[in-house]
């Protein structure tokens, strides 16, 4: 079986909502609550995105990936993410 990684508090949350506009419902909605916070939970990393990424920088309209892992640069999409990724420093 494929394992997902869901943000499970947004998920009862939006369970919770549903369980006050079903009423007839609510038992389930609860109890699918109950089931989501018995499952084990896992330590992720969450992902940089190339557009926040220490690594990429825009070149021609595009987001250029300048890591130097690969033997050329490669353009990316914004939302777009790769095992190298390390966020930016927040200029505050």
């Amino acid at each position: 079986m494929e394992k997902r990684l869901i943000d499970a508090n947004r998920l009862k949350a939006e369970l919770r909502k549903s369980a006050e506009y079903h009423a007839e419902r609510r038992l389930g909605y609860f109890s699918a609550i109950d089931h989501i916070d018995e499952q084990p939970t896992v330590d992720a990393v969450e992902a940089v995105r190339c557009e926040e990424c220490l690594y990429s920088r825009e070149r021609y309209g595009h987001l250029e990936c300048i890591h130097g892992v690969s033997y050329r640069n490669t353009w990316n999409k914004p939302d777009f993410f790769c095992s190298y990724g390390e966020r930016k420093e927040c200029a505050d």
